[in-house]
């Protein structure tokens, strides 16, 4: 009964328009931090589209790149954020090649100290911008620094809805550029005006205040700031966080009925599409949507056909000896406000693969796989000379 209902209901938001067709587009996420301020948050762009032309502001300078392109995705994310982006020509050798000099109001001067850095999941890129492909579900950081190694930032929260009055608990991790990861101890972290300071582990815990959505972030001397994450504090009115209204209260007399959330999330694989071919799948993802609770995880479940068999992929990286393809083996994967992304150590393989998400909310709700073509479905890849389509 309750599969029925959710199929019919997914079926219905699909119809109606109410999930964004982008849900279903390979998307990358870009953020830019100036100077002295967040000049663009982290914003999802589509890798698919035709070339990008840049053109220089202070001169006739213009140069087309690929839209998966490191320099294509900040030219897009840029421009619709209405954000100049100006930058200087270069040939080597091997034709002409862009290098950022201005997003926003920073301009790199003729010292080239400061200057515009990228980093693609913390690693600085080891190519330039125009020749460095973003994957689904890569983030770029573009970062104004006075020293190309400076490290970078991140941060999660251990629930981005928490009751009012409750406590969570954020975790701060410093970045080098080869992505090497330690505690960000002595972080400044700041939520809803308040200021602490994260312990030797990268931790600090905040008591969510007040009613709405609080953004928290991180700092540290030298280095690039975290990205801004969102806390809903929730309080007698779910409505605040986009959850449902509280149901009307029970009539004078009549015992308060004692309901807990037991409805599940759902999630939806974006990438690759299901029922298609992929030339290059470096990376799972796809979006998920809370019911009456945070989505606390996203697990996914991949595997390469064998006949009726499947070879599920594991932890490590390998795959797993055929057999049943109901025993999956779950991946957890990584959360970004709405979009889960489960990365891959390496492309897959030519062959036909099936792939199974599930969303699991902080009631501990889990989803119910098999919706296909939502959570559940095979998709093929391709030989990287064979056209996807």
């Amino acid at each position: 009964m309750h599969h029925t209902v959710r199929r019919t209901l997914l079926a219905s938001l699909l119809a109606c328009g109410a999930v964004p067709a982008t849900v279903f587009a390979a998307t990358a996420t870009v953020r830019v931090e100036g100077s002295g301020a967040t000049l663009l948050p982290e914003t999802a762009v589509e890798l698919d589209g035709a070339p990008v032309t840049l053109r220089d502001p202070a001169d006739s300078d213009q140069i087309t790149v690929p839209a998966a392109s490191a320099t294509g995705q900040l030219a897009r994310a840029a421009a619709a954020a209405s954000l100049p982006l100006g930058f200087q020509l270069f040939n080597l050798g091997g034709g002409p090649s862009s290098f950022i000099t201005t997003i926003g109001g920073d301009t790199m001067p003729a010292s080239f100290t400061p200057s515009w850095r990228f980093t693609v999941n913390h690693v600085a890129g080891a190519t330039g911008a125009d020749a460095t492909t973003v994957a689904p579900g890569d983030r770029v950081v573009w970062a104004f620094v006075t020293d190309f190694n400076a490290r970078e930032l991140d941060l999660a929260v251990s629930s981005d809805l928490v009751p009012t009055g409750q406590s969570f608990e954020v975790t701060v991790t410093s970045h080098a550029t080869d992505g090497t990861a330690t505690p960000a101890a002595g972080a400044s972290v700041v939520y809803a005006g308040r200021t602490a300071t994260a312990g030797p582990t990268g931790r600090v815990s905040f008591t969510a205040t007040g009613t709405g959505n609080q953004a928290v972030s991180a700092t540290r001397a030298n280095e690039v700031r975290s990205p801004a994450r969102t806390v809903c504090a929730v309080g007698t009115d779910a409505s605040v966080c986009g959850l449902p209204a509280p149901a009307p209260a029970p009539a004078t007399g009549t015992p308060a009925a004692t309901t807990g959330d037991t409805v599940a999330p759902g999630s939806v694989i974006g990438f690759p599409r299901i029922g298609r071919r992929a030339a290059s799948v470096r990376g799972i993802t796809g979006t998920a949507g809370p019911d009456r609770s945070d989505v606390a995880r996203v697990d996914v479940a991949l595997a390469r056909r064998v006949g009726t068999q499947c070879r599920f992929m594991t932890a490590g990286g390998t795959l797993s000896a055929p057999g049943t393809c109901t025993a999956r083996v779950w991946l957890r994967a990584k959360l970004a406000g709405g979009n889960w992304t489960l990365p891959l150590r390496r492309p897959l393989t030519p062959g036909l693969w099936r792939v199974w998400s599930r969303a699991t909310d902080g009631a501990g709700n889990a989803e119910a796989t098999g919706i296909a073509r939502t959570n559940t479905g095979q998709f093929t890849v391709v030989a990287s000379r064979t056209r996807a389509r």
